[in-house]
């Protein structure tokens, strides 16, 4: 797990603060599901806090103090319980109607083994009748070809109130199917630039498909967006409904 890109919050939400376009899905999903909700790396609050204040019971999750804090700082209700626990092996004692994992939380997971440790985690801690929904980037080899040498501009943001200019310098691993990126950060009006570093493994449907199968998740759903869009082989997006099945016996 990556702990040092979630060891800055306040640059966390300057780069996170206009993407909504997933918190009304999980908002509608989590009132469909009747019940107590989990976040898995649920971070600041971006989807967590929309949620709660909209009077469902959600929980949330989380391996870095620093992301927990900051959301302990905004004051989620006191009906929200936050644990400070890896994804990887946890176990709550409450049980769940729906566990969510948005924005790439699941990608996080390096490895087959760590993915299938998260899985039965979750697997353990839903109700009867839960569900499991996440999303995850859909891998299309074009998009992910290394940055030039001088890395990609990506945008102006404020962070902490100095305006800076985002860069990204990617680089894959098509083994491991993981991608190494760094954001560098360079002030516009004078300054120390940041930089920090993300690492995402990408999983095809079908190794997606065949993990959650081993781990006892039949899928119900994939789709290529959060507006009920079909998804096709070229779909930025992975957005995948699960809930507990049959145990695959493992070769």
């Amino acid at each position: 797990m990556d702990e040092g890109y979630y060891a800055h919050p306040v640059r966390y939400d300057a780069e996170y603060a206009s993407f909504t376009a997933d918190v009304g899905f999980y908002l509608s999903r989590a009132r469909a599901a009747a019940g107590r909700v989990l976040e898995l790396g649920c971070g600041t609050g971006r989807v967590l806090l929309p949620l709660a204040r909209a009077g469902l019971p959600i929980d949330g999750l989380d391996s870095s103090e620093p992301m927990l804090e900051a959301l302990r700082r905004v004051g989620p209700p006191s009906s929200t319980r936050l644990h400070l626990a890896d994804m990887r092996d946890f176990e709550l004692p409450e049980s769940y109607r729906l566990v969510i994992a948005p924005l790439n939380a699941l990608m996080h997971l390096l490895c087959d083994d760590d993915l299938r440790a998260c899985l039965r985690c979750v697997r353990r801690c839903l109700a009867p009748g839960g569900r499991l929904l996440f999303d995850v980037h859909n891998p299309i080899p074009e998009l992910l070809r290394p940055s030039p040498p001088e890395g990609t501009a990506l945008r102006n943001l404020v962070i902490a109130g100095e305006w800076f200019a985002q860069r990204e310098f990617f680089s894959y691993d098509d083994t491991q199917r993981i991608g190494d990126i760094v954001y560098r950060f360079e002030p516009l009006r004078g300054g120390e630039s940041l930089s920090t570093r993300l690492r995402l493994r990408y999983y095809p449907p079908e190794a997606l498909d065949a993990l959650l199968a081993e781990e006892g998740f039949a899928l119900r759903s994939r789709q290529g967006g959060f507006s009920g869009e079909p998804f096709f082989a070229q779909s930025l997006t992975q957005v995948v409904e699960a809930e507990p099945g049959n145990l695959t016996p493992r070769q």
